[in-house]
């Protein structure tokens, strides 16, 4: 049901809802631990997408309305390239149209294993690698999911190496328990104040999501 006033928002009893809007699974994880930690005023999360970067581009005008007219919306993607420009990506989605308020849209640079990797130490120790094999400016590595196999497969844990690592010989990147795992660091282990010293575009999601909480505040 479409709400056409928010009005009333903030009373007691209300459950202050968000729309996330993301790629896959991982993001979403992402998402959620953001949230948990820098707006815990939404007590009910409502995940869309799920199917890659094309759908979330294509249901881009129906996110705008629904930050209009029914709740916020955290709209997550990837930037993919160095060489891309996420005020450019932003200007393409929304083709000249005006993104409401309380549509947050945050480009990850590169990829949303870019805001892991730059839990360095985190990381490592959930590896169990040093922390030496992961750069200290993760927004410069150019194949952050690579990177993050990588480490995986220099790991003694034989449950994460083989859950993230694909088999020999497989043609998948990743192995079949990557998100769950991945998920697991995300929601248990990352520490998102030390990942947002090294990610800049973490951090600005960071203070754009603390916004959007103040907002919806009483």
């Amino acid at each position: 049901m479409v709400i056409n006033s928010r009005l009333d928002w903030g009373l007691p009893g209300d459950t202050l809802r968000v729309t996330v809007g993301v790629e896959d699974l991982l993001s979403e994880s992402v998402a959620k631990r953001l949230l948990l930690d820098y707006a815990p005023i939404f007590q009910e999360i409502r995940t869309e997408g799920m199917t890659g970067y094309g759908q979330l581009k294509a249901r881009f005008s129906s996110f705008n309305m629904i930050a209009r007219y029914q709740e916020p919306v955290l709209l997550i993607t990837d930037l993919d390239s160095l060489k891309s420009c996420p005020i450019a990506l932003i200007r393409e989605w929304s083709q000249g149209f005006e993104i409401e308020t309380d549509l947050l849209f945050r480009v990850v640079v590169v990829e949303i294993e870019t805001w892991l990797l730059a839990d360095r130490v985190g990381l490592s120790q959930w590896l169990e690698v040093s922390d030496v094999l992961i750069q200290r400016h993760p927004e410069s590595i150019t194949q952050p999911k690579e990177t993050l196999v990588g480490l995986a497969r220099r790991s003694p844990n034989r449950r994460l190496r083989e859950a993230i690592v694909p088999p020999l010989g497989s043609t998948r990147s990743v192995g079949s328990g990557y998100n769950d795992c991945l998920g697991e660091f995300a929601a248990q282990h990352w520490n998102i104040e030390a990942a947002r010293l090294n990610s800049l575009s973490l951090d600005r999601a960071i203070v754009r999501i603390n916004e959007l909480a103040h907002r919806q505040s009483p």
